[in-house]
């Protein structure tokens, strides 16, 4: 289901969670939390030729928990973001972590204000990805945690 210009459910949602809400006739959307999706919007202006990846179990990918995650899983921290709709895992083809974490530090005072982002994952626990998240902090700058 289309979310935004560049973006769909599937991304944002579990495969089994995604095929759980279709079959018994309710709005994926429900679950999604748009300033994720629109922060993923804006990602994509900044990287318009490139691919974003967040889940793509859809196309036939083995990524299907970078989005919102079942409470259940065993994926990630107990209270992972992810479990609260607040958090995604984004992978850029062509562009390193380190690459889009500076991006995202350069404009973090429009992140915040504009979409909730709040949180990043240490660089060293995330090499391959960049995990963004929404909770609140109460800080006035980036919050680094450890993904563990």
């Amino acid at each position: 289901m289309k979310l935004s210009p560049h973006f769909c459910s599937e991304e944002f949602l579990p495969k089994d969670m995604h095929d759980d809400l279709i079959s018994t006739g309710r709005d994926p959307r429900w679950l999604i939390n748009k300033k994720v999706v629109n922060f993923c919007e804006w990602l994509h202006d900044k990287y318009i030729d490139k691919d974003i990846i967040i889940n793509n179990w859809k196309w036939g990918g083995n990524f299907n928990e970078s989005g919102l995650r079942s409470i259940n899983t065993t994926t990630g921290a107990k209270y992972s973001q992810h479990k609260f709709k607040d958090a995604v895992d984004i992978k850029i083809k062509g562009i390193t972590p380190s690459e889009i974490r500076t991006l995202i530090m350069d404009n973090f005072d429009y992140l915040n204000q504009t979409f909730g982002l709040s949180t990043i994952e240490k660089i060293e626990d995330t090499p391959t990805w960049i995990h963004c998240d929404f909770r609140w902090t109460g800080l006035d700058h980036l919050l680094e945690v450890n993904g563990k």
